[in-house]
């Protein structure tokens, strides 16, 4: 075929139509060579075409020869033909032998191709031919078997590459990253090999952090469990252990206060049809025991906790104080019903005359508890109830609120139990306008994997906690969600979590004499080696002579490292740099 010669141009000229399709014929061969073809060096032949004064080469494979020549190429010939003037063939092998080579007929078959016997294995056994044989067990096998060891099912695959520490805030750092900059359409774009344009596409390229494939990978098989799948059906064994994790913390130290985990219908259940993860607080009512068991780390504290209406039961308000609590609930009426031990038309019809501001207190003994009932009109023809067993009817003098009423503004004082539970809503409700304001993490790290949107909404909610605590403790104002969340996901992206530069070490003083415990000097990686392999102590091996790896510090490429950590490429700048902070340490 004439688009198998190189340079394909003269091939081209000549025939511009057809050059793909068209057969050459009387192309002569006037030697053999070695070209680059494709990227690779591939035997050729140098040939003349009829019409064309160019010498072409073609790839060997390509070449169909018609007429064979009298004398072949050196690479052509059989080894007896090249061999050096003045030596000898050594006979290596029988007339016999050197005869059935050479007919085509078939011979008899020593062994049977499918199945030798015993005779013919010994008879070759006794040539000193090793023979394997089907029936018999390979050495290593034969001998006895041991059987310890136990049933289990795997969950994690040792083919898997694990990721460490490093690698998942890289990864997290990047999820942060893309959520800073809504309206990307597709993720892929951030790893685009595009131009970055204004009109489309991402604003940024994340390959320099991680590459597309490693983030999908690990996006694809993250887990936020190591535990063995139970026997029985739990539709939030992926999130379970999490959830403990992030809330009660493995080794005490808790990332959100509390968490729980309200299964309802779907709380597992064994073959038995017994409740599985049980609480220790099941004699309780259901809602009694959410209550019980969010408030379970300051039980015997004497502390005081904020709820909305959703919580408004008496019994759970009861059994918060039986464990040394003191909560506090908006009272609500849901359709027709009022909570228990609550006499809303009562109140109602008792507060109905009462000036704007006025406040009362209804008390019941229940279980042997006072019960109270804190009511304030707060509005016209509106009573605000809390449900209680603590608090006094005492005006905040802090806490002035105003109401426009028949055209004239009005001011009142709230009393301590309704203060606090204003005052703890605005918060509630600050916290979520300032998670959902201007992007809300959820909303740009989308998925359908149901574990990962709970990861999500947790960490969305970390986000905010570390902004205002931030806040607090410097006694400044929050920082706006967006140039925080861009700034966290650019260090966890950076970060050096087990590959950090370790810094020159302290000087071992002997009397007058300093002793330098690790040697500080710029080192070239060596050709066809990348990366520092941790696990064998060894740069890994690579096709290519001369890799370049990113700086640790500037990103540049380099091949460049210090001697005291292999494992940190460092370009020159950086390298002279750290040098001289080394020095600098010395003197």
């Amino acid at each position: 075929m004439a688009k198998y010669f190189h340079p394909i141009e003269p091939i081209h000229e000549k025939y511009p139509e057809n050059f793909q399709t068209r057969r050459l014929e009387n192309v002569t061969i006037i030697g053999d060579g070695t070209e680059v073809v494709c990227r690779q060096e591939q035997r050729c032949y140098y040939c003349t075409v009829p019409g064309i004064d160019n010498v072409l080469h073609i790839v060997a494979k390509h070449f169909k020869v018609e007429q064979p020549p009298v004398i072949n190429f050196e690479e052509e010939r059989p080894p007896a033909d090249i061999l050096p003037a003045g030596s000898a063939v050594a006979p290596s092998l029988s007339d016999e032998v050197e005869e059935s080579r050479r007919s085509l007929q078939d011979v008899e078959r020593t062994v049977s191709s499918r199945h030798a016997s015993a005779e013919d294995v010994a008879e070759l056994r006794s040539r000193g031919i090793e023979v394997y044989d089907d029936d018999e067990p390979a050495p290593e096998n034969s001998r006895a078997q041991s059987s310890a060891g136990e049933w289990f099912a795997p969950t994690i695959c040792p083919r898997r590459e694990h990721m460490n520490l490093q690698e998942f805030y890289v990864w997290l750092g990047c999820n942060f990253f893309m959520a800073c900059f809504p309206g990307i359409p597709h993720r892929e774009d951030w790893w685009s090999t595009k131009p970055i344009s204004l009109r489309e596409g991402a604003p940024f390229r994340l390959n320099a952090y991680m590459t597309k494939a490693r983030f999908l990978h690990i996006t694809a098989v993250i887990s936020f469990t190591n535990r063995k799948t139970p026997t029985f059906l739990d539709k939030f064994h992926d999130i379970r252990q999490m959830l403990h994790s992030i809330a009660d913390g493995d080794q005490g130290k808790p990332i959100l206060w509390r968490i729980k985990l309200q299964e309802g219908k779907d709380r597992p259940k064994d073959n038995h049809n017994t409740p599985q993860f049980p609480s220790e607080f099941e004699h309780q009512t259901n809602t009694s025991a959410l209550m019980l068991e969010i408030t379970k780390p300051i039980h015997h504290t004497g502390k005081v906790v904020i709820m909305n209406s959703q919580f408004c039961v008496t019994a759970g308000i009861i059994a918060l104080q039986n464990v040394g609590v003191f909560g506090q609930a908006l009272v609500k009426k849901y359709g027709n019903f009022w909570p228990q031990y609550v006499p809303g038309q009562i109140i109602d019809d008792y507060m109905r005359d009462k000036p704007l501001g006025y406040a009362a207190t209804f008390k019941q003994i229940i279980e042997g508890k006072e019960f109270l009932l804190h009511c304030q009109n707060d509005d016209r023809d509106v009573t605000t109830k809390i449900m209680s067993t603590h608090g006094i009817i005492q005006p905040d003098d802090e806490h002035v609120t105003n109401r426009f009423i028949d055209g004239d503004w009005k001011s009142f004082r709230y009393v301590e139990p309704l203060s606090r539970q204003n005052q703890c809503k605005h918060l509630v409700n600050e916290f979520d306008i300032q998670r959902h304001d201007p992007v809300c993490l959820e909303d740009v790290w989308t998925t359908n994997w149901w574990p990962i949107r709970q990861f999500t909404f947790l960490c969305s909610i970390a986000e905010v906690n570390a902004i205002n605590s931030r806040a607090r403790s410097r006694k400044e104002n929050a920082d706006p969600l967006l140039p925080f969340r861009r700034k966290l996901a650019v260090d966890l992206m950076k970060n050096q979590i087990g590959i950090n530069m370790s810094r020159p070490p302290s000087l071992a003083i002997h009397g007058n004499e300093r002793a330098v415990v690790v040697a500080h000097e710029k080192k070239t990686r060596p050709t066809y080696m990348g990366s520092w392999d941790h696990a064998r102590g060894t740069w890994k091996g690579t096709k290519t002579a001369y890799i370049l790896l990113k700086c640790a510090v500037c990103k540049t490429d380099t091949r460049v490292y210090c001697l005291c950590n292999p494992a940190v490429p460092l370009c020159e700048r950086c390298c002279y740099n750290h040098e001289a902070e080394h020095n600098s340490q010395i003197q």
